[in-house]
């Protein structure tokens, strides 16, 4: 079982969420990565300050490496180990859920800038809702 809330945009243009799963103790505050033009419906990057994982919008699926502390604990290539070892954390969101976080992708900005950084984020108007 999970609990999903706080589904918003955040500072980057993209779409912030809060998830409670399985080996949770509570929420983590969940970003998604911006979504490059030409991606459609593929797997998008998640990271919270303890989990790296992905999202595939087609299913409602959310893939997770297992939980670490520290900053490097939640980088792709923990979650390629634990994918290696089979520890990854698979969460199935309902047709709401996912119908409210793709909606959301799909409405965040297309292109953004914070100081000298800026990003693409032109594929999020692709995703299937």
């Amino acid at each position: 079982m999970y609990e999903i809330k706080n589904i918003k945009k955040g500072f980057l243009g993209t779409i912030n969420f809060e998830l409670k799963a399985k080996g949770h103790r509570g929420f983590q505050n969940f970003i998604f990565y911006p979504i490059g033009k030409g991606v459609e419906n593929a797997e998008l990057t998640i990271q919270s300050n303890k989990r790296f994982g992905k999202y595939i919008p087609k299913e409602g699926k959310i893939i997770l490496s297992k939980s670490r502390s520290g900053s490097y604990g939640s980088s792709s290539a923990y979650f390629n180990v634990d994918a290696q070892n089979n520890d990854l954390v698979s969460v199935i969101l309902s047709d709401i859920d996912k119908t409210n976080i793709n909606v959301m992708i799909s409405i965040s900005d297309e292109n953004g800038k914070i100081g000298v950084m800026t990003f693409d984020n032109q594929g999020a108007k692709n995703i299937e809702i």
